[in-house]
C-alpha cells in the first residue's frame, strides 16, 4: 500500500509540471504579430507570420496533451489512493464481493489483521466460518475470488408452532415477499413460545426484517410439514 502512496505522490508532482507547459503564456502574444505581419505588403513578413501562428498552434496542441495527460494522472492518483488508504467499513461496496478488511481484534493473537472477507448474514466472514468485526477496508487486489453468493434476506421473520416427532416444537423462518420461505436460510427451533420469540426476535434484528409472530396459545400446534404445503 506504500508503494502505491508514493505512486499517487509523484503522479501528482508531475501534474503540477504538466498542468503548466512551458510556452503557453506566449501564445496570445504569437498570434497578435502573426496578425500584424500577415497584414503586411513584404513577402517576408507573411511568411513571419506564417512562422508565427505555426508556433503558436504547436504550443496549445502541445498544452492540450498535457493537459490531457494530467486529467489521466489525477484519475489514476484517485485510483491508487482508493486502493491505498482503508476507508471505514460504513462505506465498504454492497453485494457478496470480496475486500481486504482490518480488524484490529485479531492483531492481539500474532494473526495479520488484515483479512479476505465477504458479507453474510449478521457481518463479514472469510471463505470457512470465521467472522470478523472489521472497522476498515480497501479494495482487494486481482485476481478477486468468486463472489459468495450471498444476498441480503428479505421478507420477514415468521414465528409459528409446529411438530416435530409426535413432539411440540415452536419455529422461526423467513419467508419472502412472494410468500415463499427462503430454503438457503436454516430454520430456527426451541422447545418453548418464549425461547422461539427471543431466537426470533434477535435474528429478525441482525437481518434488519420485521417479524410476524403467529404463535396462538388457543390452537392446536400443525405439523412442521404442514407449513411448506
Amino acid at each position: 500500500m506504500t508503494n502505491l502512496l508514493d505512486l499517487a505522490a509523484r503522479l501528482e508532482a508531475a501534474c503540477d509540471i504538466t498542468g503548466k507547459p512551458v510556452g503557453r503564456h506566449m501564445v496570445p502574444g504569437l498570434k497578435a504579430m502573426s496578425t500584424a505581419f500577415a497584414e503586411s505588403d513584404e513577402q517576408e513578413a507573411r511568411e513571419l507570420a506564417e512562422t508565427h501562428d505555426c508556433m503558436a498552434r504547436c504550443i496549445e496542441n502541445e498544452a492540450k496533451l498535457f493537459d490531457d495527460l494530467a486529467a489521466c494522472a489525477k484519475e489514476a492518483i484517485a485510483a491508487l489512493r482508493s486502493h491505498g488508504i482503508p476507508r471505514d467499513i460504513s462505506a465498504a461496496p454492497p453485494g457478496d464481493g470480496w475486500i481486504l478488511g482490518y480488524d484490529p481484534s485479531i492483531a492481539d493473537d500474532g494473526r495479520s489483521p488484515w483479512v479476505p472477507m465477504t458479507r453474510g448474514d449478521g457481518g463479514w466472514y472469510d471463505d470457512g466460518v470465521d467472522d470478523y468485526q472489521p472497522t476498515m477496508w480497501v479494495p482487494l487486489p486481482d485476481p478477486q475470488p468468486e463472489p459468495s453468493g450471498w444476498r441480503p434476506a428479505e421478507g420477514h421473520v415468521e414465528i409459528a408452532a409446529g411438530m416435530l416427532r409426535g413432539r411440540p416444537v415452536f419455529i422461526a423462518s423467513i419467508i419472502k415477499p412472494d410468500g415463499t420461505q427462503d430454503i438457503p436460510r436454516d430454520c430456527r427451533l426451541a422447545n418453548t413460545a418464549e425461547g422461539i420469540r427471543a431466537e426470533g426476535f434477535s435474528w429478525a434484528s441482525d437481518l434488519n426484517l420485521p417479524v410476524v409472530d403467529l404463535i396462538d396459545a388457543n390452537v392446536v400446534p400443525f405439523r412442521l410439514g404442514d407449513q411448506q404445503s
